[in-house]
């Protein structure tokens, strides 16, 4: 016998092992089906008891639905009452809440008349204090009046003595004066021109201006001022030229820039003056 054979016989060796293993298997494991089915506390028994079971849980489940639709039409119905309650509930909330801002809004105009009230009480009293002030300095003034008017009365006696002396001193000085103008007018002169024929100490201002160096000013021969005389100009502290008067009017002058005494440009609004500032 060559291998192959002995590989052959062992397989086959191997083979029926497992068989035999398998039979004795199947036959321990082998049981009657008909009495497992049919007999006592079998499989179709089993059935019956089942199906009984179900039929009486099918029972149950009927009897218990028809309990939950009762208990569900009650829920509802309570469900429905109480959501009819909860909405009496909301609008008898809602007039109570209406009611309460009206009493609220009410309480706090009371509140804030109470506090116009107290604060205008406050016043009359700060007022009625001040009154009193008033009053007591009322008096006090009252009799310094009558004081004063007595000292008055008293200068008024002696300054109407006083006033006739200078009505008479006043009718001289004018008849004097009267004479004095008519003397100066036979020599071309007034009363109001200077001894020296220097204008007077004045300050004034430039009015306008024109585009030949002449300017009008706020002084005139009223004031003093006569064609010839000179006036220095002034911005603030700062000194800008001199002008020399040309023509002399009653309350204005016309004036020339004098070319050889200008600082600066020369506007209107400027400040003249008769004589330099110290």
């Amino acid at each position: 016998m060559n291998l192959v054979g002995k590989i052959f016989v062992v397989l086959i060796m191997v083979a029926s092992t497992v068989f035999m293993t398998m039979g004795l298997m199947v036959f321990a494991t082998h049981q009657n089906w008909h009495d497992a089915v049919t007999g006592k506390g079998g499989w179709k028994e089993q059935l019956t008891e089942a199906r009984k079971e179900s039929a009486d849980l099918r029972a149950d489940v009927l009897k218990y639905q028809g309990v939950l639709a009762t208990e569900k039409a009650s829920h509802l119905q309570a469900l429905a009452k109480a959501q009819t309650a909860i909405a009496k509930a909301e609008e008898h909330k809602a007039e109570l809440e209406t009611a309460v801002a009206g009493e609220q809004k009410r309480l706090d105009a009371q509140a804030n008349l109470l506090g116009d009230q107290q604060k205008s009480l406050s016043d009359l009293r700060k007022e009625n204090v001040a009154l009193r002030e008033d009053i007591r300095d009322a008096n006090k003034k009252v009799d310094q009046q009558l004081k004063l008017a007595t000292e008055t009365e008293d200068k008024l006696h002696i300054a109407m003595g006083q006033k006739r002396d200078l009505e008479e001193r006043n009718k001289q000085l004018a008849s004097d004066v009267a004479k004095a103008t008519v003397i100066l007018k036979k020599f071309g002169a007034t009363i109001a021109d200077p001894a020296n024929g220097e204008p007077p100490p004045l300050r004034g201002r430039i009015l306008a201006m024109d585009k030949d160096d002449r300017v009008e000013i706020s002084l005139g021969s009223d004031d003093g001022l006569r064609e010839g005389n000179t006036l220095e100009v002034y911005r603030g502290s700062k000194y800008l030229g001199r002008i020399q008067v040309l023509e002399a009017h009653p309350h204005q002058a016309i004036c020339m820039i004098l070319k050889e005494f200008k600082q600066e440009a020369i506007h209107a609004d400027d400040e003249v003056a008769t004589k330099l500032k110290a």
